[in-house]
């Protein structure tokens, strides 16, 4: 098992009204922890929850036939992924992980990533960013969104559709420096009305922790 400094923060709207009510898990220099993401069926009212545990009592990684689909997420501030492609990849497949969203890859234009039974989506690290990288299951039928909603003037954004299941899921993987502001009033619209997981490292730590 890896130890690391990696970030969890994860934010999904947890019911259709008129305002969006995220939930949010956040936790630094922790062990890794696993993140189990239940998407109900589409008929229920409640369209999102999220639930993180972590302990040895997992069940079986793809054993959907009860209850609604089940999405295993990493969230990692790799701060460079060349030296630490090992690392994450050894993660990917000793946690079974369905979505990895990666920040500060500082990968160029030119890097290309394979990695076996997934698909990555890259945002390369430009003059003033520091680029963002997601895996998928290539398994689960996704595309990338082409004109995510606007974050912020500086705000890295790669954002995907995924279709789990029978609902639609749409997923940011989010990264802003201390220098940008973080806008997210129309991520939060966007919440209110469709199924969302945002996750990311927003440099926006909390006082109580």
């Amino acid at each position: 098992m890896i130890t690391s400094n990696r970030r969890i923060w994860t934010s999904f709207s947890a019911r259709r009204r008129s305002r969006p009510s995220p939930i949010v898990a956040s936790c630094r220099h922790q062990p890794p922890r696993r993140i189990h993401a239940y998407a109900p069926p589409s008929n229920q009212q409640t369209t999102n929850t999220i639930m993180e545990r972590q302990g040895a009592e997992d069940a079986s990684h793809g054993d959907q036939t009860t209850g609604p689909p089940r999405l295993k997420v990493l969230q990692w501030n790799v701060q460079g992924l060349r030296p630490k492609r090992h690392q994450v990849l050894q993660a990917v497949f000793e946690e079974h992980l369905d979505i990895v969203l990666l920040q500060e890859t500082l990968t160029p234009t030119d890097f290309e990533w394979r990695v076996a039974g997934y698909t990555p989506h890259m945002l390369p690290s430009l003059e003033g960013t520091r680029g963002c990288a997601t895996l998928v299951r290539s398994t689960i039928p996704h595309r990338r969104v082409p004109a995510p909603v606007h974050c912020g003037n500086g705000v890295e954004v790669l954002a995907l559709e995924l279709q789990v299941g029978g609902l639609l899921l749409l997923v940011y993987n989010i990264y802003r420096s201390q220098r940008h502001q973080l806008e997210a009033g129309e991520l939060l619209s966007l919440a209110s009305h469709s199924s969302v997981l945002v996750a990311g490292d927003l440099n926006a730590h909390h006082p109580m922790l």
